[in-house]
C-alpha cells in the first residue's frame, strides 16, 4: 500500500490489474500444485502462502519499476536544468 501511494497513476493501474492475471483459473492450480511440491520435498506440511506471494510479486515489480521510472526521469531532468 506504500509503494501505491508514491506511485504514478499509470504504473498503479497496471500493478493492481495484473494481481488478477495470477488468480486465473489456470494459475491457481498450478501454483498450488508447485507450493504443494516444494512443501513435500522440504517435509512441510502444507504450500501456505504461496498463492498470496505469487499474486503480490506482480504488483510489486511493477509499482518497484514504476517507482525507478519515476527517479529516473526526475534524475534526467535535473541534468538538462544543469545544462540550460
Amino acid at each position: 500500500m506504500i509503494l501505491t501511494f508514491f506511485s504514478t497513476e499509470e504504473y498503479v493501474n497496471i500493478a493492481w490489474d495484473s494481481a488478477g492475471v495470477t488468480t486465473g483459473p489456470v494459475t491457481v492450480p498450478l501454483v498450488l500444485a508447485v507450493g504443494l511440491g516444494f512443501g513435500n520435498a522440504l517435509n512441510s506440511i502444507d504450500g501456505f502462502g504461496i498463492l498470496s506471494m505469487a499474486s503480490i510479486c506482480p504488483i510489486l515489480s511493477v509499482l518497484i519499476t514504476g517507482l525507478w521510472v519515476k527517479f529516473k526521469m526526475k534524475k534526467i531532468e535535473k541534468i538538462e536544468l544543469q545544462e540550460y
